[in-house]
């Protein structure tokens, strides 16, 4: 009986890790896409800036 707790304890705390390691993925990538899209406008601000000179 004392096995099949530690079995599901040991279970549920990989759950627990995985769902924190996706989330933590997940923000990683936000914030890349976040980065990514300010240097994209940064680019075509200098671009326009360019243009109009």
């Amino acid at each position: 009986m004392h096995g099949v707790f530690a079995a599901v304890l040991l279970a549920v705390f990989a759950v627990m890790v995985m769902l924190l390691t996706a989330m933590a993925v997940m923000m990683v990538m936000a914030v890349m896409a976040v980065m990514a899209v300010m240097a994209v406008m940064a680019v075509m601000a200098v671009m326009a800036v360019f243009c109009v000179v």
